[in-house]
């Protein structure tokens, strides 16, 4: 599933084409993505004036910048062939009294061709007060989480099944979301194991919760995750995947209901796990 946000914050917003000064030209990182370094030699290699293109920046008052909304690279080169003889001044197209949710939403529509990270786009939709990114935002900050491609215990990177679980489970109207049931369950079972927090696992679990209903007791679920590592999981599921053809997620899923069935009878157990997607 895409990345997609409701971009209706835009709506009325031009921007005029003038004359600015490279000198003058900024970068907020919070509406920005890292910078490639590769990006940026590949770029300064092959420098022309006449490819430079028209930058979009948004000039912000009291005091006065002009933020760089896109062409942060460009921009990057521009300063340095500043000091090589290069062009003082460029063109771009310019706008005005912009919200800075309306700056990150313009930075999500302008850098669509150039494939920003799934991580960048949701941390700029979250400066941007996009409903479901600020809804998953403060539902891992509860937990001690926060989305970051950094492998590290607490860093989750699969924004995008993220984002799917809350939107499905809001679709269907679960009371608690079953992006927080998931959350839960994993942070009781495993703490802020890296392991624990991998997409194949978020989804699996999510779908186990939509699809047995009552019938998972969370407390039996989590007694029973405790005594996995899950690490060992997610290296199982991924070869489990390759040999029966499921995806990972729902590999997964497979091996987790096993997992509450060991210490369930009759029936308390769960039905097999036969779904090839979610």
């Amino acid at each position: 599933m895409a990345y997609k946000i409701d971009l209706s914050l835009l709506d009325g917003v031009e921007a005029v084409t003038e004359t600015v000064a490279v000198k003058d030209l900024e970068i907020d990182p919070r509406i920005q993505r890292p910078l490639d370094t590769n990006k940026v030699r590949k770029i300064y290699r092959e420098f022309t004036p006449a490819g430079v293109g028209v930058l979009a920046v948004s000039e912000r008052k009291n005091p006065r910048q002009l933020i760089v909304l896109d062409g942060q690279h460009r921009d990057a080169v521009l300063k340095k062939k500043l000091t090589e003889g290069g062009p003082a001044e460029i063109e771009a197209k310019v706008y005005r009294n912009l919200t800075r949710a309306q700056e990150a939403m313009l930075f999500l529509t302008l850098n669509n061709t150039t494939k920003p990270r799934a991580t960048d786009k949701y941390r700029v939709a979250v400066e941007a007060g996009e409903p479901v990114a600020v809804a998953v935002d403060e539902l891992l900050r509860v937990y001690g989480l926060k989305v970051s491609t950094f492998p590290a215990d607490g860093n989750v990177s699969a924004v995008e099944t993220l984002r799917r679980v809350w939107i499905r489970s809001e679709d269907r109207k679960w009371e608690p979301n079953l992006l927080q049931s998931t959350i839960i369950t994993i942070t009781k079972s495993w703490g802020l194991n890296t392991y624990g927090l991998k997409g194949m696992i978020i989804e699996a679990i999510a779908a186990m919760y939509d699809q047995y209903g009552d019938l998972l007791n969370m407390g039996d679920f989590i007694d029973g995750l405790r005594e996995e590592n899950p690490k060992t999981i997610v290296i199982e599921a991924l070869q489990y995947a390759r040999s029966r053809g499921r995806t990972p997620p729902m590999a997964t899923a497979e091996i987790l209901v096993d997992v509450y069935n060991k210490s369930h009878r009759g029936s308390r157990r769960l039905g097999e796990w036969r779904r090839r997607k979610w």
